[in-house]
């Protein structure tokens, strides 16, 4: 079907609406129709900070492998299946959330979220799969590593937060990913990848009740039962001392990272501070780094 005209850039954006699917997924649509595209995030409460203490990375392996097919998969090629219509299919980890994104043009948003749907389905790994995928982050950890800024921010971040999953590297120890097993894997997957730990945005040149019945119809049947997801709190250590590493490599340059506590999102001071940040050291225009 042809694209719907397109609405003047100075006409007032819709505003979002959120709301909750039966499996107690969560639903954000805002309509913006500058363009006859559709940009789509599935932000899933589940990271490195989920991991079992005796497979770290299991959070960021899941993310590999639902990029590959399985028997119980309706699209056997995820990226193929979007790049074929013109779109992109992106994923990444952080400590708190796996997020898998796509941008489609808009007439394709049923099947953008078929695609996610069947992503974040249950899973059927195949050994010979898990084994493929493993070498490859055991080669990403390695090229990580090689990285010297790389290396001193995963060195910093542990120190920062010593004691704390937090302070855990979001690609884990490989050495210890190593003996998961297809089980592990589908259990950490039964555990976190349930619609309660979901929420869908959508974003771009959509109607608000095509995309709700769509997204209840894919997103909405996947396991679920309403409830928010519990959570055992992991209260930060206390940190009453200053903490310090040095590591001697060759190649002649010197990283030098350093970070401190700062309040939490909600205090009046996050907002400067975040803007101290930015004029001192992000970015090659930068105080720190011109």
């Amino acid at each position: 079907t042809p694209p719907r005209p397109f609405t003047s850039p100075d006409v007032p954006v819709t505003p979002s609406t959120i709301e909750r699917l039966d499996n107690g997924a969560g639903i954000v649509v805002r309509p913006m129709r500058l363009a006859p595209v559709v940009a789509l995030q599935v932000w899933l409460d589940a990271g490195a900070a989920d991991d079992p203490e005796d497979l770290p990375g299991m959070a960021h392996l899941l993310e590999h492998l639902l990029f590959k097919g399985n028997p119980s998969r309706r699209f056997q090629d995820l990226v193929a299946t979007v790049e074929a219509v013109g779109g992109s299919f992106e994923a990444w980890t952080s400590h708190d959330h796996t997020v898998y994104e796509l941008l489609l043009p808009s007439r394709h948003l049923r099947l953008g979220l078929d695609v996610l749907a069947d992503a974040l389905g249950p899973l059927s790994v195949d050994p010979d799969v898990l084994a493929r995928e493993m070498s490859i982050i055991t080669q990403e950890e390695r090229q990580r590593a090689d990285d010297v800024w790389t290396d001193a921010a995963d060195v910093l971040v542990a120190l920062a937060f010593e004691g704390h999953p937090y302070g855990r590297s979001v690609t884990g120890d490989p050495r210890k990913l190593r003996r998961a097993t297809a089980d592990d894997v589908a259990a950490f997957h039964q555990r976190t990848y349930r619609g309660e730990r979901m929420t869908l945005v959508v974003v771009g040149d959509v109607d608000v009740d095509v995309a709700r019945r769509d997204a209840a119809e894919t997103l909405g049947a996947l396991p679920g039962d309403g409830r928010p997801p519990t959570r055992t709190p992991q209260p930060f250590p206390p940190q009453a001392r200053v903490r310090t590493a040095v590591e001697v490599r060759g190649g002649g340059l010197a990283t030098v990272g350093i970070g401190f506590r700062v309040p939490g999102a909600r205090d009046p001071a996050t907002a400067p501070l975040a803007l101290l940040d930015t004029v001192l050291g992000d970015g090659p225009a930068s105080l720190l780094q011109a």
